[in-house]
């Protein structure tokens, strides 16, 4: 029967965001401070921050307990005078201080520090904050603890190559960056449109220091399920926990091919050809239609409307063509 188009592109407008250099420190919700309720001296400014205030000669200390590899990032201030901050790890000298001063006060001192604890023992972080005489002032503050484990160049991408009505393919990917020698790393993506406890995973890859790049997919996404879709990772141990719930991949508007019956009145037939068309967002399709060796000829653009229902779309003309395509802005 005339009037069926011998081959059609089957489209779905896709928008993804690469996040580059991402890390633990953004990406993981940070652990929760672990802080040591002998603390001598420092009050708490809010649950990251303490502050030490120190009248005449004394000694405040403060700490936390950690168990597991991670950094620990924090910015430190003493005030103008003889203070000294000490950082001890299990009472031991961890190389980071800002002494005291001989000759004469020092100025303020703002500093950021980044400490790294390589294993799984359990670690008491002391900041000790010292005052040889007058009044002397000290504050800790946005201290993090950060999984040991950077993501760069997380991608969410269309597979190349045909899909059909009953869905379109993704692939992800990312490279992954740490000091640590070997884990685990799983995939979960969220389709648009449903709750987390539907999340599927797409399977676990390996990390090595000789494999740092990690693939999965093509994972099926359907196209009824358009909008905003998430992902994000759960690593194994050392680390055990999950990251941040990434965007992507977001598909604002899909389009399946629908059939039209053609309408002929004598010799003359109008053929139609028709979409039905999901989508989050206002905007524009156009169909461009060809014959073997001809160029593309543009049946005209037609608005689409945000919604929740699906929207058919018809275009209609007195020639029938081979191809179709959907272009849509």
């Amino acid at each position: 029967m005339k009037g069926i188009i011998k081959s059609f592109i089957f489209i779905v407008l896709v928008i993804y965001q690469p996040i580059c250099g991402a890390c633990f420190c953004d990406s993981f919700d940070c652990r929760p401070l672990n802080w040591n309720p002998a603390g001598n001296g420092w009050a708490s400014l809010n649950e990251s921050s303490r502050s030490s205030t120190i009248y005449g000669n004394g000694t405040h200390n403060t700490s936390i307990i950690v168990n597991d590899p991670c950094n620990i990032r924090f910015n430190w201030e003493i005030s103008r005078g003889y203070n000294e901050l000490i950082f001890l790890d299990n009472d031991n000298y961890s190389g980071i201080f800002i002494p005291a001063q001989l000759n004469g006060p020092h100025p303020l001192i703002n500093r950021p520090v980044t400490y790294s604890i390589n294993d799984n023992i359990p670690h008491e972080l002391k900041w000790v904050h010292k005052n040889p005489h007058s009044e002397g002032t000290a504050s800790i503050t946005d201290v993090r603890i950060c999984d040991m484990v950077n993501f760069r160049n997380i991608k969410v991408n269309p597979t190349i190559g045909p899909s059909g009505p009953s869905g379109v393919n993704f692939t992800y990917s990312m490279e992954v960056d740490s000091p640590l020698p070997a884990f685990d790393v799983e995939l979960f993506v969220i389709p648009p449109n449903t709750s987390l406890s539907n999340e599927v995973s797409l399977g676990v890859r390996k990390y090595s220091q000789s494999d740092r790049l990690l693939k999965w997919g093509p994972a099926k996404l359907n196209c009824t399920n358009f909008g905003n879709g998430t992902y994000l990772f759960r690593v194994g141990p050392p680390i055990n926990g999950f990251s941040k719930s990434y965007d992507g991949p977001y598909v604002p508007v899909c389009i399946i091919p629908n059939s039209y019956p053609n309408r002929c009145n004598g010799s003359v037939c109008t053929y139609g050809y028709c979409i039905d068309v999901f989508s989050c967002i206002d905007a524009t399709v156009e169909l461009f239609v060809s014959d073997p060796g001809a160029p593309k000829t543009s049946l005209g653009p037609k608005p689409i409307n945000a919604s929740d229902n699906c929207q058919l779309i018809c275009w209609n003309d007195t020639h029938e063509w081979t191809f179709a395509e959907y272009g849509v802005k």
